[in-house]
């Protein structure tokens, strides 16, 4: 945040300080509005928005502590630096207690002033530099959750069977086909390790094997499940056996057989 970007509010019921803390403060590039006591400064709150406050805490009429209270439940993240020629330790310390973020007594330099007011600048911009990098992270996170939809959202309507598997050899991501092959439908495989689903111990080997090189990439892995290979197997053994039934099931499959086959099938 710029110095001219700062608007800063100062409350004070003797002219001199406000005045002289304005002069001071206007050199430096901030924004300055001034009043004269706790009624004319809440109304200033009101109308505009400020990043800080630098209050008087004794003042006649409306006390700098009911003002600091009333700062506190209705504009929380205003800074406020308090200041006052009664500059004992229990008054810093209850103002503390009430949320002010720092205290200077008075007489004060202008140097001590800046300093001050420096010093609060800063919480004020890592204050927005966090609140930056918590909505790019919550960004970032949405992200990645919509990506992983739409990956996970490929791999179900994928016809091949797949299992992702973290580095532990853990299963992050499968697909339907997956569990169909494997005979796993209406078991939740997330989280558990590979071998409780893939019983071939020389696929298992060459997973670990992989994951146990170090090497920060990713790689598909592809293998025939026996049982699903037998079963296609034992389908194409039968549809041999049976040309008449291949030959029916071909017809059903293009729906139509061709203008030269019934001519001699009439003939």
């Amino acid at each position: 945040m710029k110095m001219d970007e700062v608007h800063i509010l100062i409350v004070d019921d003797e002219k001199i300080i406000r005045d002289g803390t304005e002069h001071v403060l206007k050199k430096e590039g901030y924004k300055v509005v001034t009043a004269k006591d706790g009624e004319e400064g809440l109304e200033c709150l009101k109308s505009a928005a400020f990043h800080m406050l630098i209050l008087d805490l004794m003042m006649p009429g409306m006390r700098g502590m009911d003002v600091l209270k009333l700062v506190q439940q209705q504009y929380p993240d205003l800074l406020v630096v308090v200041i006052t020629g009664y500059a004992t330790v229990g008054n810093a310390v209850e103002a503390m207690k009430i949320g002010a973020y720092d205290f200077i007594p008075k007489p004060f330099t202008p140097d001590q002033l800046r300093i001050v007011v420096r010093r609060a600048i800063d919480k004020l911009n890592l204050e927005q530099e966090m609140a930056l990098l918590r909505s790019e992270r919550e960004k970032s996170l949405q992200d990645i959750a919509n990506e992983k939809s739409r990956v996970k959202t490929i791999i179900h309507c994928m016809a091949d069977g797949v299992i992702v598997t973290d580095r532990e050899n853990r299963i992050v991501l499968t697909n339907p086909v997956a569990s169909l092959i494997l005979s796993t439908e209406g078991t939740d495989l997330i989280g558990k390790p590979l071998s409780f689903c893939v019983k071939d111990e020389r696929l298992n080997q060459l997973v670990e094997g992989f994951f146990s090189s170090g090497e920060p990439q990713y790689s598909a892995i592809s293998q025939g499940n026996p049982r699903w290979n037998s079963r296609r197997g034992q389908r194409e053994t039968e549809r041999a056996s049976h040309p008449r039934k291949r030959e029916e099931q071909g017809t059903h499959q293009y729906g139509k057989e061709s203008p030269r086959s019934l001519q001699d099938r009439i003939g």
